[in-house]
């Protein structure tokens, strides 16, 4: 089953993922066949991580209290003794660190990964592999279908959504009083302009479309529901 990509977008689900693989590389040692060179680099980067994190995040909060602090000695009323200004600390490299640590954190664990063998279920402990995705069933796509008329000249614009893995779309008309469904054209791409032939040149021609999928020639999913549509002379 297909997975999604292990490392995430959000900096709370990366440091998720740095405090899991500390807490856990060493344990796995033997299984991985690692060094102790290979544990120590790696926990030395999660370590790095750990802390320029919780430090950006301290400042943060220093920042607020540095507001307060600036209020408060701009307009408290009554005055009195200066306020003392919230700690600003400088950072402390952790052992060992350097800049690209994501870098290379991302190339030890993909070397580790694409070892021959590598166990999915220490993998999926460490966070090292995405979530995995489960495949559309096919059978149950079912496509929608947006018809937008033009001012005139029997146009209208088709949006189908919902397409999947599918590599385009036959559309189906049923015209009013009639009773079998005939096939339009076939078309690929999100949406298309299509010009339709009235029955009554002149006149408002109102009709009903549904969109069925194609893949490699084939059905691919449900019918969409039909939809009524109206295109104007």
């Amino acid at each position: 089953m297909p997975r999604k990509y292990w490392w995430p977008n959000s900096l709370v689900e990366q440091l998720a993922i740095m405090v899991n693989t500390l807490g856990k590389i060493g344990g796995y040692q033997g299984d991985l066949g690692l060094t102790n060179g290979q544990v120590q680099r790696i926990e030395e980067l999660c370590q790095t991580f750990i802390d320029v994190y919780n430090y950006v995040e301290a400042c943060r909060e220093t920042t607020g209290s540095l507001t307060e602090w600036r209020d408060d000695y701009f307009y408290r009323p009554g005055g009195g003794t200066p306020p003392n200004a919230p700690p600003y600390g400088a950072f402390t490299h952790p052992a060992n660190s350097a800049a690209g640590t994501v870098t290379e954190f991302k190339g030890l664990r993909d070397q580790i990964v694409n070892t021959v063998g590598f166990p999915e279920a220490i993998g999926d402990d460490l966070m090292w592999l995405g979530s995995e995705v489960a495949k559309t069933i096919a059978d149950t796509v079912v496509p929608t279908v947006k018809a937008t008329p033009a001012a005139g000249n029997y146009l209208a614009s088709i949006v189908v959504s919902g397409r999947e893995e599918a590599d385009g779309w036959d559309l189906y008309i049923l015209n009013k009083g009639a009773s079998t469904w005939v096939k339009f054209d076939h078309y690929t791409g999100k949406s298309v302009d299509i010009t339709f032939t009235p029955t009554t040149p002149g006149e408002p021609y109102m009709f009903q479309l549904r969109i069925q999928l194609r893949k490699n020639n084939l059905n691919y999913g449900q019918p969409s529901p039909a939809i009524t549509v109206t295109v104007n002379p």
